[in-house]
Order: C-alpha cells, then structure tokens, then sequence
C-alpha cells in the first residue's frame, strides 16, 4: 500500500502543478489521506504532503503549509526536504524566523554527522588497535618459535660434538 502511495506521490510531485479546482474530488481525497498519512507517519510522508501544499495539489497553494511540512520533514531527516529548506533560505525566499528554524536543521543535522564521523573514527581506531595487537602478537608467536628452534638447535649441535 505504502509503495503505491509513493510512486503515486513521486508521479504527482513530478507532474505540472494544477490547482484543487482543476483536479477533482479524487486528488482532493488524495490530499487528505495523504495528510493523514504525514500526520501519523514519516519524514517521507511529510514531504510528500508538502509538496502538495506548494504545489496546490488536492488543496489550495499554500507555501506557508509547505514550509511547515517541509521542516517537519527535514527534521525527520529527509534529505530533500532539507535540501529544499536550504535553497529557499539561499534564495532569501523565507522570512527571518523562517531562516532561523532553517538553520537550526542544518545545524542540528551537522551535529549528528559530526558525531557519526566521530563514531566511524573511532571505530576505525579500534581496528587499528586490534590490528596493532594481532600483529604484535604474531611477532611474540614468532620470536617465540625462533627461540626454540634455536635452542633445538643448539642442542643438536651438541649432540653431534659429544
């Protein structure tokens, strides 16, 4: 059900905006399941009814309404929704609370990657130090073996001299 409503989603977001009046009752009945399925549902979900409201699918153009839905979205971490949010503040498009909600996502989405990146660095450090530990004792295994093979032999060699 959830992929039908997506590529539906996908081919009306793709499709040239055409205002409620000029859709009909069946993308109006659209818009409200998909307004109940943001409401209860995902990031994906969220974007996808704020793509509606810019594009005056099923209901009429609000940009307000996007950018709401669009936040909400991008909060969730979709990556398009913030990419929107994005351009619209480097295009000066948003007012100034508008822009500092904005930049509150864009700061808050580059504190989880730092401490992803953070995380994978340290991750990558333990790998190194368990490499760093195999490798030493590998050449404890082999000092080891040397030892004693040298000790053999000098107990062969003085076996043959006695």
């Amino acid at each position: 059900m959830s992929k039908l409503v997506f590529a539906l989603m996908l081919a009306l977001a793709l499709a040239p905006p055409i205002y409620a009046d000029e859709l009909g009752p069946a993308y109006v009945a659209l818009f409200h399941v998909q307004q109940t399925l943001a409401k209860d549902g995902g990031p994906n979900d969220q974007f996808y009814l704020a793509k509606m409201y810019e594009g005056g699918m099923g209901t009429k153009h609000d940009m307000d309404e996007a950018f709401t839905w669009y936040t909400r979205a991008a909060k969730g971490g979709n990556r398009l929704a913030k990419r929107i949010v994005a351009n619209w503040v480097a295009d000066d498009v948003l007012s100034q609370a508008d822009a500092d909600v904005a930049a509150a996502i864009a700061s808050e989405d580059r504190k989880r990657l730092s401490r992803a990146n953070k995380k994978r660095a340290l991750e990558r450090l333990g790998d190194i130090e368990r490499v760093k530990r195999r490798q030493a004792k590998r050449l404890a295994e082999k000092k080891l073996a040397y030892k004693k093979a040298m000790e053999n032999q000098l107990k062969y060699s003085a076996d043959v001299f006695e």
